[in-house]
């Protein structure tokens, strides 16, 4: 049988605080201010980032680079970006990246100017279950 799915829901807030875009999550966060999700143990992952309401009313999201800082993403199999959301998919495999922490910048779009995006800070995910088995 295979492992359960590991579903973190993360709502992303844009806001514009002088004249810099701010972003805040909330839900499935270990720290709203950046974004920091904790995976709770070695199970597949299905990580969604949702803009909430009123975000969706002025921006877009347009696409998800890999984080410069932590991009040990070798286990993401798939990611779906639709205006309001974006999915990952990671596999999560015990041995592969440890407890390494990865992340991704995301990347969304005022409606009024289809040329200017705005790029997120850097939010991170962990896996913090303890020591994982090593690979077979």
């Amino acid at each position: 049988m295979p492992d359960p799915l590991n579903e973190i829901n993360v709502i992303v807030t844009i806001a514009v605080q002088d004249g810099d875009y701010v972003w805040s999550y909330a839900g499935d966060v270990t720290n709203p201010s950046t974004g920091l999700i904790a995976l709770p143990n070695n199970n597949p992952a299905k990580i969604t980032y949702a803009l909430c309401p009123e975000t969706a009313g002025q921006y877009s999201f347009c696409f998800v680079n890999l984080s410069e800082a932590h991009a040990a993403t070798r286990q993401i199999t798939s990611i779906k970006i639709d205006r309001t959301s974006i999915t990952i998919h990671d596999e999560n495999l015990p041995g592969y990246t440890g407890v390494t922490p990865f992340g991704f910048r995301l990347i969304a779009r005022s409606r009024g100017n289809i040329n200017a995006p705005i790029v997120s800070p850097d939010p991170e995910v962990i896996n913090e279950p303890g020591p994982r088995p090593p690979c077979e």
